[in-house]
């Protein structure tokens, strides 16, 4: 349950933020229908695509006729988030364990894809780990406010629906899973490394699992829609130097928000 403080974290978090260099109802929503791209490669679809110039966000439905939903899609990610009185506890219980895993600069983001085994329970239904990307700025925003990075968990479950957890990421205590990560992204762009220890991604999650329900879209090209996202509204904390890391290799890597079309976001 949020306290009244709550109402000027946003505020707070922003300011934070500054300070860093520029860089449902109860009814089931739809299910994808066979998705032009699956969750593990939705950074790496062959028409090209990107986030500056002519590859920008704005062109991306021009680019190809399969990323059409990127122009003409109403129920699009991401969006901006504005706080609410919960609706319900927070039914979200991970299962993720110690995994082998491969790191990628995909040219648009750092992917982690780790070794199958790894869940998660929403709401009853059960969706399995396929990739964790990053990016800077956030591509959510609280109350029209950036934070610094977006980690973005892309799950599937048997019958083929997405579902995402994301979470802020704002200046802080560093976090020791994402300084092994950070020293294994590979030199070369489209290079898988694979790590040599297993890591726990759990060991990156926020300590609280109240969060933003919607649905929406990827948000990258194919911009595929029918995804349940569940964005946390507790930040982690990562070192300056970790943001900055980051952020040299990717300073703008978010896609705009989109039109709500009067689409419900329910708070747990």
């Amino acid at each position: 349950m949020f306290q009244l403080n709550k109402l000027v974290y946003p505020l707070c978090v922003f300011l934070m933020a500054c300070s860093l260099p520029p860089k449902e109802d109860a009814n089931m929503p739809p299910k994808i229908m066979q998705p032009q791209a699956t969750p593990a490669v939705q950074a790496n679809v062959s028409s090209a695509w990107g986030y500056d110039g002519i590859h920008s966000p704005n062109n991306w439905g021009d680019l190809s006729p399969d990323y059409g939903l990127c122009k003409n899609g109403l129920s699009q990610s991401p969006i901006n988030l504005v706080w609410s009185r919960p609706q319900g506890s927070p039914d979200i219980n991970f299962n993720y364990k110690a995994s082998s895993a491969q790191i990628t600069d995909t040219g648009t983001t750092i992917m982690i894809n780790v070794a199958s085994g790894n869940y998660v329970a929403i709401r009853g239904e059960q969706y399995e780990l396929k990739s964790i990307s990053f990016h800077s700025s956030s591509e959510h925003t609280l109350s029209g406010n950036s934070l610094p990075l977006e980690i973005q968990y892309v799950h599937q479950s048997s019958s083929g629906q997405v579902a995402i957890v994301a979470f802020f990421a704002i200046e802080g205590p560093r976090n020791q899973l994402v300084d092994k990560l950070w020293r294994n992204i590979p030199q070369g762009k489209n290079i898988e490394q694979v790590l040599t220890e297993k890591i726990n991604v759990a060991e990156m999650l926020p300590k609280k699992n109240t969060h933003y329900h919607y649905v929406g879209s990827l948000t990258t090209p194919p911009c595929v829609e029918g995804v349940h996202w569940n964005v946390l509204n507790t930040p982690i904390t990562l070192s300056r130097d970790q943001i900055l890391a980051f952020r040299q290799l990717y300073p703008h890597n978010n896609r705009p928000v989109q039109p709500l079309n009067k689409r419900k976001v329910i708070n747990y």
